[in-house]
């Protein structure tokens, strides 16, 4: 099988440094102490060709679809990204695929929609943070800001019950 274990993000400006080169460096060992064998380290732009790599080997992987829409969202990719979260949410819906589809409506401007999912995503999971997050901001934006402190107060009792990332209740369609 394919496995994913992200163990460390250097930010860009910090990369050259001294220190981030120590810290891979023992990421990489800590890999090797627990019998880790073959390690690839890849940067973001190659990580979605391997998840596309990974949906040729297996189209129906609901992680695959979602880890490629969060790689899409984070190059600023929103159309394509909200079509793998689409795609990740018919397969299995979650938490953190309704979260990352409601960030990518925000991002292309299509707030009721964006609402509609980040409010499936705190539906799915109540402890999951994310979803809280995006949707403060967008309450915020709208002149909501009774609802948007409401949304806050979610957000600590999210963070303080130790946020988990579990399946969506059966029913949940994305908006």
């Amino acid at each position: 099988g394919l496995y994913e274990v992200r163990l460390l993000t250097v930010r860009r400006s910090h990369r050259r440094r001294c220190y981030a080169l120590l810290l891979m460096y023992a990421a990489l060992r800590w890999i090797e102490s627990r019998g880790g064998r073959h390690v690839v380290a890849i940067g973001r732009r190659e990580v979605v060709e391997m998840y596309r790599k990974a949906l040729e080997l297996d189209p129906a992987s609901a992680t695959a679809h979602h880890n490629l829409g969060a790689s899409l969202s984070r190059r600023g990719e929103y159309a394509e990204a909200e079509r793998h979260f689409r795609a990740a949410l018919e397969r299995k819906p979650s938490a953190p695929a309704y979260d990352g589809l409601g960030f990518v409506l925000w991002k292309q401007g299509r707030t009721d929609k964006a609402v509609a999912a980040l409010q499936a995503a705190n539906a799915a999971d109540p402890k999951h943070p994310a979803g809280y997050e995006h949707l403060a901001p967008i309450h915020v934006g709208q002149g909501r800001i009774e609802e948007a402190a409401a949304t806050r107060r979610e957000l600590e009792l999210a963070k303080a019950s130790g946020g988990s990332s579990g399946g969506a209740r059966a029913g949940s369609k994305a908006p």
